[in-house]
């Protein structure tokens, strides 16, 4: 493999300026299950990342959240084992815990995070259609602040996944 420089910022602010900073060449890496896989097999959809800036440990991106009046909150940094033990998600979204166990092995569950499973899954992928009930509403944030983007964006942070609360 390649040398490439490391980055741990400790907060999602930090990150956004580490790669509005550094410039093309850098990745974001959150669980790297899909990254660190494709750069030691040399078989990389892109060009070799010059630097990595690590989402893992990051407070904003936790976080699983319910409430009547608003609705599900998934942070997107949460694991996919973090996802399927939730008791919030178990109880009241067993379709979504469900799913997230589906992802892999334990490894993979440990590692593979629910906004880097959606960044990076193709858009007609079972897993993304099984696992979710709705389209979320995304929560993201760039060099200009908080706003929706679209599922894809070099720069823009995928900070949260969020469903209102369903009316019957």
């Amino acid at each position: 493999m390649r040398k490439f420089e490391y980055f741990a910022p400790q907060s999602l602010q930090e990150a956004i300026d580490l790669l509005r900073q550094r410039g093309d060449g850098g990745r974001p890496l959150a669980g790297g299950t899909d990254l660190v896989a494709q750069m030691r097999e040399g078989t990389l959809k892109f060009p070799f990342p010059s630097y990595l800036v690590s989402l893992r440990r990051i407070p904003e991106l936790k976080g699983i959240e319910f409430s009547e009046g608003e609705g599900l909150r998934i942070g997107a940094g949460v694991t996919m084992a973090e996802l399927a033990a939730s008791p919030i998600i178990r109880e009241r979204f067993p379709i979504i815990a469900d799913g997230a166990g589906l992802v892999g092995s334990i490894q993979t569950m440990n590692m593979a995070t629910v906004g880097a499973t959606c960044a990076t899954l193709p858009p007609r992928r079972t897993q993304r259609r099984r696992s979710w009930p709705a389209r979320p509403r995304r929560s993201s944030r760039g060099p200009q602040g908080d706003a929706p983007c679209p599922w894809r964006s070099s720069s823009w942070a995928l900070v949260a996944l969020s469903w209102p609360p369903l009316s019957c």
